[in-house]
């Protein structure tokens, strides 16, 4: 199944502004997994490919919403994902045969660093938890790093 993205114009009630291809020139809105709403020829127009799910596996996740921890790891072009729901509910997908990237997973993890680091200056975090949050984050990429890519 081919993924998409559209402009919504006129807000978001109802539609997700994501189109998965039913059949050849038909597509559904994602908002509703269950009757998705058929796209008009201007919104047809508007279609932007992201990806087709029968390359890709799909992820369970977790019990928040949230993306499985492993989706995180694969590169963008890697990774895919459908909301629905006005953009409550995800199904999480990462490409056949794909690999964790590594070099992209430091890149995280840097960022996740740097965070740590700026909430150490925030007067809602106690010194302490804010030390520990970057104690954690600088082992977590001492770690990443050491291995090899």
């Amino acid at each position: 199944m081919k993924i998409f993205t559209y402009p919504v114009r006129g807000g978001y009630r109802g539609r997700e502004g994501w189109a998965a291809e039913i059949e050849p020139g038909l597509f559904r809105d994602t908002y509703s997994e269950v009757d998705g709403t058929e796209l008009v020829e201007w919104e047809i127009e508007g279609l932007h490919f992201q990806f087709d799910t029968d390359e890709f596996d799909e992820l369970t996740g977790n019990s928040d919403g949230s993306a499985p921890a492993i989706w995180g790891t694969y590169s963008s072009e890697n990774r895919g994902f459908i909301p629905s729901a006005a953009g409550t509910v995800h199904r999480w997908f990462i490409r056949k045969g794909a690999n964790p990237d590594m070099s992209y997973e430091i890149a995280r993890q840097r960022r996740e660093v740097a965070e740590a680091e700026q909430a150490l200056g925030l007067a809602e975090l106690t010194i302490a938890s804010a030390q520990s949050r970057l104690d954690g984050a600088r082992l977590r990429l001492d770690e990443l790093e050491a291995r090899p890519h």
